[in-house]
């Protein structure tokens, strides 16, 4: 059997007496789309700050392709293939959205030009960020300003800046927070014309896109994992109902 593409290993982080993340164990393997969902406070933004480098666990480790990245810098972790989906990217809004992606490509094939006018006019680059903008369905707005596109589309735009560095791995941090009904769809769609192309691990509140997105999914109590499973055996299971699929309020952070 082939191993996991990122592993979680006894994996604990506190913020003074408040545990947070709590003798935690995932692994994700390549290929899947991997949900985290859980309540309030139940940890899933804490953990991908570990996972992004930005927070140090006090104990524990993470494996990543092979690599122990406990200890590495956020830069080297998305050298290795990590990026982090509407976060990791900040959007120039004056840009086009051509203009975004061309920044993320130019990193991602080092390229090193001293002047952005040399960089924005490479064929090779201008090319890449095309593929990467038809990709998300924003091939029409490549020359729109980041400012003038819908809350949807900006979206759309982060996700083909992270697609341009060509990560392994995809951390998508409530990627339909915010949308209207139909952006969301569109959105699902689009993470599921991604499903075997490229590992995912989602955290989002939107009960529907985690179920039909996800190949498993873990649920996070209290920063432990009550449950790790497929779609199905997890919206069965009864302590998981009971724990949170059976609560009103299905946001958390």
């Amino acid at each position: 059997m082939a191993r996991p593409l990122l592993v979680i290993e006894d994996l604990n982080k506190s913020f003074g007496a408040l545990k947070v993340t709590d003798q935690l164990n995932v692994e994700v393997e390549e290929g899947e789309c991997h949900a985290l969902i859980g309540p309030n406070g139940a940890g899933k933004t804490t953990l991908i700050g570990q996972l992004m480098g930005e927070l140090k666990p006090n104990r524990g480790r993470i494996l990543f392709d092979g690599h122990d990245i406990t200890g590495l810098s956020q830069a080297r972790r998305v050298e290795l293939g990590i990026a982090r989906s509407f976060q990791i990217t900040s959007v120039f809004l004056d840009f086009t959205a051509q203009d975004n992606v061309i920044l993320a490509a130019q990193a991602a094939q080092d390229h090193n030009f001293r002047f952005w006018g040399r960089a924005r006019r490479h064929p090779d680059l201008r090319a890449a960020s095309q593929r990467y903008l038809d990709r998300v369905g924003l091939g029409a707005a490549a020359q729109s300003r980041a400012a003038d596109l819908a809350h949807g589309a900006l979206r759309q735009l982060e996700l083909a800046m992270a697609l341009a560095l060509e990560p392994k791995l995809l951390l998508l941090d409530e990627p339909m927070a915010g949308m209207s009904v139909q952006e969301s769809r569109t959105m699902t769609d689009l993470l599921k014309s991604l499903a075997g192309t490229k590992t995912m691990l989602l955290i989002e509140h939107d009960m529907d896109a985690v179920f039909r997105l996800a190949d498993r999914i873990t649920v996070l109590i209290g920063g432990r994992a009550l449950a790790t499973d497929r779609p199905d055996a997890i919206r069965s299971n009864q302590d998981v109902r009971t724990a949170y699929l059976g609560e009103g309020d299905h946001a958390g952070a």
